[in-house]
Protein backbone atom coordinates (compact mmCIF):
# COMPACT_ATOMS: atom_id res chain seq x y z
CA UNK A 1 0.00 0.00 0.00
CA UNK A 2 2.81 2.40 0.92
CA UNK A 3 4.56 1.63 -2.36
CA UNK A 4 1.34 2.38 -4.27
CA UNK A 5 0.85 5.73 -2.51
CA UNK A 6 4.50 6.69 -3.05
CA UNK A 7 4.28 5.79 -6.74
CA UNK A 8 1.14 7.91 -7.20
CA UNK A 9 2.67 10.88 -5.38
CA UNK A 10 5.65 10.76 -7.73
CA UNK A 11 3.33 10.64 -10.74
CA UNK A 12 1.30 13.62 -9.43
CA UNK A 13 4.51 15.56 -8.70
CA UNK A 14 5.90 14.94 -12.20
CA UNK A 15 2.56 15.88 -13.74
CA UNK A 16 2.51 19.20 -11.86
CA UNK A 17 6.08 19.96 -12.92
CA UNK A 18 5.18 19.17 -16.53
CA UNK A 19 2.05 21.34 -16.32
CA UNK A 20 3.95 24.30 -14.86
CA UNK A 21 6.60 24.03 -17.56
CA UNK A 22 3.96 24.06 -20.27
CA UNK A 23 2.29 27.12 -18.72
CA UNK A 24 5.61 28.96 -18.48
CA UNK A 25 6.36 28.08 -22.07
CA UNK A 26 2.98 29.38 -23.22
CA UNK A 27 3.43 32.62 -21.28
CA UNK A 28 6.88 33.04 -22.81
CA UNK A 29 5.51 32.49 -26.31
CA UNK A 30 2.67 34.99 -25.79
CA UNK A 31 4.89 37.64 -24.20
CA UNK A 32 5.13 40.81 -26.28
CA UNK A 33 8.56 41.36 -27.84
CA UNK A 34 10.54 44.09 -26.09
CA UNK A 35 11.72 45.62 -29.40
CA UNK A 36 13.25 48.98 -28.35
CA UNK A 37 11.61 49.54 -24.96
CA UNK A 38 14.85 49.37 -22.99
CA UNK A 39 16.83 51.63 -25.34
CA UNK A 40 13.99 54.18 -25.38
CA UNK A 41 15.14 55.16 -21.88
CA UNK A 42 18.56 56.18 -23.22
CA UNK A 43 17.79 58.27 -26.33
CA UNK A 44 15.17 59.43 -28.81
CA UNK A 45 13.67 56.65 -30.94
CA UNK A 46 11.49 58.09 -33.69
CA UNK A 47 9.49 57.09 -36.73
CA UNK A 48 8.07 58.96 -39.74
CA UNK A 49 4.27 58.71 -40.06
CA UNK A 50 2.77 60.02 -43.31
CA UNK A 51 -0.76 60.98 -44.37
CA UNK A 52 -1.52 57.56 -45.90
CA UNK A 53 -0.91 55.91 -42.52
CA UNK A 54 -3.05 58.50 -40.71
CA UNK A 55 -5.83 57.81 -43.22
CA UNK A 56 -5.41 54.05 -42.80
CA UNK A 57 -5.99 54.29 -39.02
CA UNK A 58 -8.56 57.08 -39.27
CA UNK A 59 -11.25 55.07 -37.47
CA UNK A 60 -8.94 53.65 -34.83
CA UNK A 61 -6.11 55.95 -33.81
CA UNK A 62 -5.80 54.01 -30.55
CA UNK A 63 -4.46 50.99 -32.46
CA UNK A 64 -1.82 53.17 -34.10
CA UNK A 65 -0.64 54.83 -30.90
CA UNK A 66 -0.59 51.56 -28.95
CA UNK A 67 1.44 49.86 -31.68
CA UNK A 68 3.95 52.71 -31.72
CA UNK A 69 4.19 52.67 -27.91
CA UNK A 70 4.59 48.88 -27.68
CA UNK A 71 7.56 49.02 -30.06
CA UNK A 72 9.37 51.51 -27.83
CA UNK A 73 9.01 54.61 -30.01
CA UNK A 74 9.11 57.84 -27.98
CA UNK A 75 8.94 60.38 -30.82
CA UNK A 76 6.98 60.55 -34.07
CA UNK A 77 7.36 62.84 -37.08
CA UNK A 78 3.72 63.27 -38.02
CA UNK A 79 2.73 64.55 -41.44
CA UNK A 80 1.05 67.97 -41.29
CA UNK A 81 -0.96 68.72 -44.43
CA UNK A 82 -1.18 72.45 -45.09
CA UNK A 83 -3.68 71.77 -47.87
CA UNK A 84 -6.05 69.87 -45.54
CA UNK A 85 -5.62 72.49 -42.84
CA UNK A 86 -6.30 75.40 -45.17
CA UNK A 87 -9.32 73.71 -46.79
CA UNK A 88 -11.11 72.68 -43.60
CA UNK A 89 -9.41 73.82 -40.40
CA UNK A 90 -12.10 72.61 -38.02
CA UNK A 91 -12.31 69.05 -39.35
CA UNK A 92 -8.55 68.60 -39.82
CA UNK A 93 -7.72 70.10 -36.43
CA UNK A 94 -10.26 67.82 -34.74
CA UNK A 95 -8.57 64.77 -36.25
CA UNK A 96 -5.05 65.88 -35.33
CA UNK A 97 -6.14 66.88 -31.83
CA UNK A 98 -7.38 63.36 -31.18
CA UNK A 99 -4.32 61.63 -32.61
CA UNK A 100 -1.71 63.83 -30.90
CA UNK A 101 -3.55 63.59 -27.59
CA UNK A 102 -3.38 59.79 -27.76
CA UNK A 103 0.36 59.91 -28.53
CA UNK A 104 0.95 62.25 -25.60
CA UNK A 105 -0.94 59.91 -23.27
CA UNK A 106 1.76 57.36 -24.12
CA UNK A 107 4.50 59.95 -23.42
CA UNK A 108 5.37 60.09 -27.12
CA UNK A 109 6.50 63.47 -28.48
CA UNK A 110 5.02 64.62 -31.79
CA UNK A 111 6.85 66.75 -34.36
CA UNK A 112 5.00 68.36 -37.26
CA UNK A 113 6.49 66.94 -40.46
CA UNK A 114 6.31 69.79 -42.96
CA UNK A 115 8.31 71.96 -45.38
CA UNK A 116 8.82 69.00 -47.72
CA UNK A 117 9.28 70.84 -51.03
CA UNK A 118 12.78 72.03 -52.08
CA UNK A 119 11.47 75.08 -53.97
CA UNK A 120 10.38 76.54 -50.63
CA UNK A 121 13.95 77.79 -50.22
CA UNK A 122 13.07 80.47 -52.81
CA UNK A 123 9.64 81.34 -51.39
CA UNK A 124 9.71 83.34 -48.15
CA UNK A 125 5.98 84.03 -48.30
CA UNK A 126 5.03 80.36 -48.43
CA UNK A 127 7.53 79.56 -45.68
CA UNK A 128 5.79 82.16 -43.54
CA UNK A 129 2.34 80.77 -44.37
CA UNK A 130 3.35 77.21 -43.51
CA UNK A 131 4.99 78.34 -40.25
CA UNK A 132 1.85 80.30 -39.39
CA UNK A 133 -0.35 77.25 -40.02
CA UNK A 134 1.58 75.21 -37.45
CA UNK A 135 1.72 77.95 -34.82
CA UNK A 136 -1.97 78.78 -35.39
CA UNK A 137 -2.87 75.10 -35.02
CA UNK A 138 -0.96 74.92 -31.72
CA UNK A 139 -2.36 78.20 -30.38
CA UNK A 140 -5.95 77.09 -31.04
CA UNK A 141 -5.53 73.52 -29.70
CA UNK A 142 -5.54 72.17 -26.13
CA UNK A 143 -2.07 71.78 -24.60
CA UNK A 144 -2.39 68.00 -24.75
CA UNK A 145 -2.91 68.11 -28.53
CA UNK A 146 -0.14 70.48 -29.62
CA UNK A 147 2.94 69.68 -31.67
CA UNK A 148 6.16 69.53 -29.66
CA UNK A 149 8.53 70.31 -32.53
CA UNK A 150 8.83 70.79 -36.30
CA UNK A 151 10.70 68.59 -38.77
CA UNK A 152 11.59 70.00 -42.19
CA UNK A 153 12.54 68.09 -45.31
CA UNK A 154 13.78 70.73 -47.75
CA UNK A 155 16.52 68.59 -49.39
CA UNK A 156 17.86 71.01 -52.06
CA UNK A 157 19.65 68.19 -53.91
CA UNK A 158 16.24 67.32 -55.39
CA UNK A 159 16.42 70.44 -57.57
CA UNK A 160 18.02 68.77 -60.58
CA UNK A 161 17.68 70.00 -64.14
CA UNK A 162 15.22 67.27 -65.12
CA UNK A 163 13.24 67.19 -61.86
CA UNK A 164 9.56 68.13 -61.60
CA UNK A 165 10.65 71.48 -60.15
CA UNK A 166 12.87 72.39 -63.14
CA UNK A 167 10.64 75.31 -64.15
CA UNK A 168 10.69 76.82 -60.67
CA UNK A 169 14.42 77.43 -60.34
CA UNK A 170 17.29 78.71 -62.43
CA UNK A 171 19.86 77.05 -60.13
CA UNK A 172 20.19 73.30 -60.54
CA UNK A 173 21.92 70.72 -58.38
CA UNK A 174 24.67 69.03 -60.41
CA UNK A 175 27.15 66.22 -59.91
CA UNK A 176 30.17 68.53 -59.84
CA UNK A 177 28.59 71.70 -58.48
CA UNK A 178 29.54 71.50 -54.83
CA UNK A 179 31.57 74.72 -54.98
CA UNK A 180 29.11 76.55 -57.20
CA UNK A 181 25.39 75.88 -57.70
CA UNK A 182 25.05 73.21 -55.00
CA UNK A 183 26.69 75.49 -52.47
CA UNK A 184 24.31 78.32 -53.43
CA UNK A 185 21.34 76.00 -52.93
CA UNK A 186 22.67 74.90 -49.55
CA UNK A 187 23.08 78.53 -48.47
CA UNK A 188 19.51 79.19 -49.58
CA UNK A 189 18.46 76.23 -47.45
CA UNK A 190 20.25 77.65 -44.42
CA UNK A 191 18.42 80.96 -44.90
CA UNK A 192 15.09 79.12 -45.23
CA UNK A 193 15.72 77.19 -42.01
CA UNK A 194 16.45 80.43 -40.18
CA UNK A 195 13.17 81.86 -41.44
CA UNK A 196 11.26 78.75 -40.38
CA UNK A 197 12.82 78.86 -36.92
CA UNK A 198 11.85 82.51 -36.54
CA UNK A 199 8.26 81.70 -37.48
CA UNK A 200 7.53 78.72 -35.20
CA UNK A 201 7.72 80.43 -31.81
CA UNK A 202 10.94 78.81 -30.56
CA UNK A 203 9.72 75.25 -31.16
CA UNK A 204 12.59 72.78 -31.74
CA UNK A 205 13.44 72.45 -35.44
CA UNK A 206 15.18 69.67 -37.36
CA UNK A 207 16.08 69.12 -41.02
CA UNK A 208 16.75 65.91 -42.97
CA UNK A 209 20.32 65.75 -44.29
CA UNK A 210 21.78 63.05 -46.60
CA UNK A 211 25.19 61.60 -45.74
CA UNK A 212 26.79 62.60 -49.05
CA UNK A 213 26.58 66.27 -48.00
CA UNK A 214 29.26 65.56 -45.40
CA UNK A 215 31.55 64.14 -48.04
CA UNK A 216 31.19 66.89 -50.64
CA UNK A 217 30.70 70.12 -48.70
CA UNK A 218 33.92 71.40 -47.17
CA UNK A 219 33.79 74.36 -44.80
CA UNK A 220 36.30 77.20 -45.03
CA UNK A 221 36.18 77.92 -41.30
CA UNK A 222 36.67 74.25 -40.36
CA UNK A 223 33.25 74.17 -38.72
CA UNK A 224 31.43 70.87 -39.13
CA UNK A 225 28.68 70.99 -41.76
CA UNK A 226 26.30 69.52 -39.18
CA UNK A 227 27.24 72.27 -36.73
CA UNK A 228 26.42 74.81 -39.46
CA UNK A 229 22.86 73.51 -39.50
CA UNK A 230 22.74 74.19 -35.75
CA UNK A 231 23.95 77.73 -36.42
CA UNK A 232 21.15 78.27 -38.93
CA UNK A 233 18.11 77.45 -36.83
CA UNK A 234 18.25 73.66 -36.44
CA UNK A 235 18.24 72.22 -32.95
CA UNK A 236 19.27 68.89 -34.47
CA UNK A 237 19.60 67.24 -37.87
CA UNK A 238 18.15 63.94 -39.02
CA UNK A 239 20.99 62.28 -40.90
CA UNK A 240 19.73 59.96 -43.62
CA UNK A 241 22.10 57.00 -43.30
CA UNK A 242 20.32 54.92 -45.93
CA UNK A 243 21.84 51.52 -46.69
CA UNK A 244 20.98 47.82 -46.63
CA UNK A 245 24.44 47.15 -45.21
CA UNK A 246 24.65 47.45 -41.43
CA UNK A 247 28.43 47.78 -41.41
CA UNK A 248 28.11 50.86 -43.63
CA UNK A 249 25.42 52.30 -41.38
CA UNK A 250 27.68 51.90 -38.36
CA UNK A 251 30.69 53.39 -40.14
CA UNK A 252 28.83 56.41 -41.57
CA UNK A 253 27.08 57.07 -38.25
CA UNK A 254 30.27 57.06 -36.20
CA UNK A 255 32.05 59.32 -38.68
CA UNK A 256 29.20 61.83 -38.68
CA UNK A 257 28.89 61.90 -34.90
CA UNK A 258 32.61 62.48 -34.54
CA UNK A 259 32.39 65.47 -36.90
CA UNK A 260 30.49 67.68 -34.44
CA UNK A 261 30.71 68.36 -30.73
CA UNK A 262 27.25 69.92 -30.46
CA UNK A 263 25.42 67.91 -27.80
CA UNK A 264 22.31 65.92 -28.82
CA UNK A 265 22.42 67.40 -32.32
CA UNK A 266 22.26 64.34 -34.60
CA UNK A 267 19.55 61.72 -35.14
CA UNK A 268 20.64 58.73 -37.21
CA UNK A 269 17.83 57.74 -39.59
CA UNK A 270 17.66 54.37 -41.37
CA UNK A 271 15.28 53.54 -44.18
CA UNK A 272 12.74 50.79 -43.60
CA UNK A 273 10.37 51.77 -46.41
CA UNK A 274 9.35 49.17 -48.97
CA UNK A 275 8.98 51.57 -51.87
CA UNK A 276 12.43 53.01 -52.47
CA UNK A 277 12.12 55.92 -54.86
CA UNK A 278 15.26 57.88 -55.66
CA UNK A 279 18.87 56.83 -56.09
CA UNK A 280 20.15 53.56 -54.73
CA UNK A 281 16.91 51.58 -54.85
CA UNK A 282 16.89 48.47 -52.65
CA UNK A 283 20.48 49.18 -51.61
CA UNK A 284 19.23 52.03 -49.44
CA UNK A 285 16.66 50.17 -47.34
CA UNK A 286 16.57 47.52 -44.60
CA UNK A 287 13.18 46.37 -45.85
CA UNK A 288 12.96 42.57 -45.96
CA UNK A 289 15.44 42.08 -43.13
CA UNK A 290 14.74 39.35 -40.56
CA UNK A 291 12.93 40.81 -37.55
CA UNK A 292 15.12 39.39 -34.78
CA UNK A 293 18.31 40.32 -36.61
CA UNK A 294 16.96 43.83 -37.25
CA UNK A 295 15.98 44.43 -33.62
CA UNK A 296 19.23 43.00 -32.28
CA UNK A 297 21.42 45.04 -34.62
CA UNK A 298 19.50 48.27 -34.06
CA UNK A 299 19.68 47.90 -30.28
CA UNK A 300 23.42 47.24 -30.51
CA UNK A 301 23.81 50.28 -32.77
CA UNK A 302 21.99 52.48 -30.23
CA UNK A 303 24.26 51.26 -27.43
CA UNK A 304 27.33 51.98 -29.55
CA UNK A 305 26.23 55.46 -30.65
CA UNK A 306 25.14 56.50 -27.15
CA UNK A 307 28.83 56.93 -26.40
CA UNK A 308 28.98 60.00 -28.66
CA UNK A 309 28.16 63.44 -27.27
CA UNK A 310 26.40 64.57 -30.45
CA UNK A 311 24.08 61.54 -30.64
CA UNK A 312 20.43 62.37 -29.98
CA UNK A 313 18.77 59.19 -31.16
CA UNK A 314 17.60 56.85 -33.94
CA UNK A 315 14.71 57.21 -36.36
CA UNK A 316 13.01 54.99 -38.90
CA UNK A 317 11.80 56.06 -42.33
CA UNK A 318 8.96 55.12 -42.44
CA UNK A 319 6.21 53.50 -40.30
CA UNK A 320 4.64 51.08 -42.81
CA UNK A 321 7.94 49.50 -43.81
CA UNK A 322 9.05 49.54 -40.17
CA UNK A 323 6.14 47.43 -38.88
CA UNK A 324 6.49 45.18 -41.91
CA UNK A 325 10.04 44.29 -40.80
CA UNK A 326 8.80 43.77 -37.23
CA UNK A 327 6.02 41.55 -38.62
CA UNK A 328 3.43 42.94 -36.20
CA UNK A 329 0.16 40.94 -36.56
CA UNK A 330 -2.86 42.80 -37.86
CA UNK A 331 -0.94 45.92 -38.84
CA UNK A 332 0.02 45.16 -42.44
Amino acid sequence: MKKYIKKNLIIIFLFNISFLCSVCSAVKENKKPAYFKAEANTCSIGVYIYSDTIKKYNDNFRDLTETVDNIGINEVYLSFSDLSYERNKVKYKEKLNKLIRLFHKKNIDVAALSFGTPTLIFDKNRLREKSNNITEYNASSPKTSRFDAVTADLEPHMLKEHSRWKDKTSIYWTKNGYRTNNLKLLEKTFSALKNIKAGINKMPLSEAVPTFYLKHFGTADNMSLLAKYNNHGCDYVILMVYSNNFEKIVRFSKKALRSTEVKNSVVICVKTGKNTSGGGGSKTTLSGMNRDEFVNKMNNLIKLLNKYKSFRGISFFEFEGFIDILNIPGQN
